[in-house]
């Protein structure tokens, strides 16, 4: 019998959930994974692990149902066995049965362990962020899905957008990562990194473990989209922080491609955010004297560019944003109609 803390095991089962698959795309992806007093988990193109407090279990034991029960349980301690194949958890006046599968079979053992860790520069996640608001969602294009991770930078594109973020990272050969693996990595506040075989390990100072899959293509140049002759200054509106936030409660209604709005027309700046339930629109003022143009962008990356750099580039097509690190740049169209008036 082991007493151990609910909030403690909790944690250390939702500090690896990332590795979780929805649909079971490998055999066990949907469980957690018990072995070498650590928890598991693996959907192929990502594997977590953590010091697990459940010490000397082993097998696999279906993950929502043990995380379910354990959110709804009230007590501070449980005591925990393993009778046959069933994992015993007892409260108080209440006992849980999950069963538990002894036969392992997540590859995990296959997966090279990292030999040497590298400090990840202080603002790694900050760019991981950035850059993985730039990444496709159409997965026919499957390689702009992906983060181009170098010895120097880490950029993305999408085709419409495309930005390149400067960093030192010790890093013998690129690597590309998916944009949906990494969005993890971040939650996770890493800092230190591994490379091995055919995956990017990344871990926190509590010992938690994620490794991205990596996948090899070679990369576009993104030099040529990162160049922008000869455009006009502008500077962005203040509050467009804070509108980006407010249009985002509609355009992350239920949307896979969560992007807003953004209209510049001679003097003002609007801002719309649309979704199933509805829409937001603001207008700013604005030093533009130009055509009419548009572009779409993640409300996210938008609030993470105007919070480090208040000056764009425009030209006849292009809008580029460069700050001390980081370069962005997005496809302009004509202006679309207006729709409902906003006040000026």
């Amino acid at each position: 019998m082991l007493r151990v803390n609910r909030e403690q095991l909790l944690n250390s089962l939702e500090s690896v959930s990332a590795g979780l698959a929805a649909k079971a795309t490998v055999e066990q992806s949907s469980m957690f994974c018990f072995k070498d007093e650590r928890v598991w988990t693996y959907n192929d193109e990502i594997c977590a692990s953590a010091v697990s407090p459940l010490e000397g279990l082993a097998g696999v034991i279906k993950a929502d149902k043990l995380i379910d029960i354990l959110r709804k349980l009230q007590e501070d301690e449980l005591d925990v066995d393993v009778e046959d194949n069933k994992l015993i958890i007892l409260g108080m006046r209440k006992d849980v049965e999950l069963v538990l599968q002894k036969d392992i079979q997540l590859p995990i053992d296959k997966l090279d362990s990292p030999n040497e860790w590298n400090p990840l520069p202080g603002d790694f996640s900050e760019a991981l962020t950035m850059v993985s608001q730039c990444c496709s969602r159409d997965k026919s294009l499957f390689m702009l899905t992906c983060i181009n991770i170098t010895d120097k930078w880490l950029e993305s594109c999408d085709n419409t957008q495309v930005i390149r973020y400067k960093m030192k990272l010790k890093l013998p050969t690129s690597a590309l990562v998916r944009g949906e693996s990494v969005k993890h990595v971040v939650q996770l506040d890493v800092t230190e990194f591994s490379e091995t075989g055919a995956w990017l390990h990344f871990r926190n100072p509590a010992g938690v473990v994620i490794a991205c899959r990596k996948f090899v293509f070679d990369y576009k140049d993104l030099s040529g989209p990162l160049t922008v002759d000869g455009g006009t200054r502008a500077i962005l509106p203040k509050g467009l922080v804070e509108a980006a936030d407010r249009a985002e409660v509609f355009s992350s209604d239920g949307n896979d491609s969560n992007k807003i709005l953004v209209e510049l027309k001679p003097g003002k700046l609007l801002v719309r955010g649309q979704g199933a339930s509805g829409q937001y629109r603001e207008s700013k003022k604005v030093e533009y004297k130009g055509e009419p143009l548009s572009f779409r962008v993640a409300p996210k990356l938008l609030k993470e560019i105007c919070t480090k750099h208040n000056e764009c580039e425009l030209t006849k097509n292009r809008l580029k944003v460069k700050g001390e690190k980081f370069t962005y740049v997005v496809c302009l169209s004509a202006a679309e109609p207006d729709k409902p008036k906003v006040e000026e």
